[in-house]
Parts: structure tokens; C-alpha cells; sequence
């Protein structure tokens, strides 16, 4: 109710505006429901995939399909023309029991093992609740908190670390830290001024 509402304030992120693509988006939708093949164009090259799940990230669609054997995700605003085929497809239980249990912002059948260290200033926010996937304490002290947590690709724990720098480094793997340190040193080089 109107008053009741007024005592909230929900930020969200914002929405990928998908209203354009709509048909496409149903289209997507029923070859899901009724595991039926789809052929798409992406990125210039087409593809034939089963597809498994419409999942958002952030405000953003992406189609999450088996091609080849291999579970990929794709920008649903990238996929261009695509068309049921015929064909059916039986679920490949192994990968129904990783979209099941998987909680990795992206899914993949790889992930990479990460541990970090969080400093103290920055240690309530991760305690607070769960801000990487998969994320355990392996220990914590009075100045920091060290967590492990898995992530499919090295972009996805790069990009947040990036967000928490200075209060965050990675521990291992070890050439992780060493590719943030040539990013970190990269960007100061091109915008030192």
C-alpha cells in the first residue's frame, strides 16, 4: 500500500532495455521450455546451441547454452536472428545439476580457485553478506579477512577486486595479482597526467 511503500527506498541496478527484441526474447523462451535447438548469429558467426536458461546479471540478459558440448553464456542483446530448429534435445543432467547447484556469477565447467585478503577497513561489508560467489572465510583477525571463492573466468574476480582497491589483494593464484598489478600499472601510465 501507498503508505507502507513510502517508507522504502530500493536501489536497483539499472535494466538492460530488451523491450525491442521482445519476440526474440519469447522466441528464446518457448525453445527453453520445450528444449528445442537454436541457431543464432553471434558476434558475426552462427551458431547452433541448446539452449538452458535466461539468466540476468546486473541488469543484463544473457542466454546460458550448451554449443558443442560446452556451456557458454551469451549476451541475449548480441544474439541476432534467432530461429527454433525441429530438432529437440535431451537436458545433459551433469550440466542441470551444475546450473542447479552453481553459484559462480557466470557459469562455467571451469572455475579458478581464489583466495583474497580483505583489510580491515573494508572486512563488514564482505561479513555482512556474501559478495563473491562461493565466498568462505578462511580466517579472520582483528585487521584483515582472507576468503576463498571461485569465479569462472579471470575477469570476473579482476573486475572486483578493482571495485574494493586498496582494501583488497589477491593471495592466490599468484599470477592473478601479477596481471591486476600490469592493469593497475597500464591504467596509470595512459591516464597519469
Amino acid at each position: 500500500d501507498k503508505i507502507n511503500n513510502s517508507a522504502y527506498l530500493v536501489k536497483n541496478y539499472e535494466y538492460e532495455n530488451t523491450q525491442h527484441k521482445n519476440s526474440d526474447f519469447e522466441l528464446i523462451t518457448d525453445a527453453i521450455v520445450n528444449r528445442n535447438v537454436l541457431s543464432f548469429v553471434y558476434k558475426g558467426t552462427q551458431r547452433t546451441a541448446n539452449p538452458y536458461k535466461l539468466i540476468n546479471k546486473h541488469g543484463i540478459w544473457y542466454l546460458l547454452a550448451d554449443e558443442c558440448g560446452t556451456l557458454k553464456n551469451f549476451g541475449f542483446s548480441k544474439i541476432l536472428n534467432p530461429q527454433v530448429n525441429n530438432a529437440s534435445f535431451a537436458p545433459n543432467q551433469e550440466f542441470l545439476e551444475t546450473i542447479k547447484k552453481n553459484e559462480l556469477g557466470w557459469l562455467s565447467q571451469n572455475s579458478i580457485e581464489v583466495t583474497l585478503k580483505i583489510e580491515h577497513e573494508a572486512t563488514q561489508y564482505f561479513l555482512r553478506r556474501k559478495l563473491l560467489p562461493n565466498q568462505q572465510i578462511i580466517e579472520q583477525t582483528s585487521e584483515y579477512l582472507l576468503l576463498s571463492t571461485k569465479a569462472s573466468y579471470e575477469e570476473e574476480i579482476l573486475g572486483t577486486v578493482q571495485y574494493w582497491i586498496p582494501h583488497i589483494s589477491i593471495v592466490s593464484p599468484p599470477h592473478l595479482q601479477e596481471k591486476l598489478n600490469g592493469i593497475l600499472q597500464e591504467y596509470l601510465k595512459t591516464h597519469d597526467r
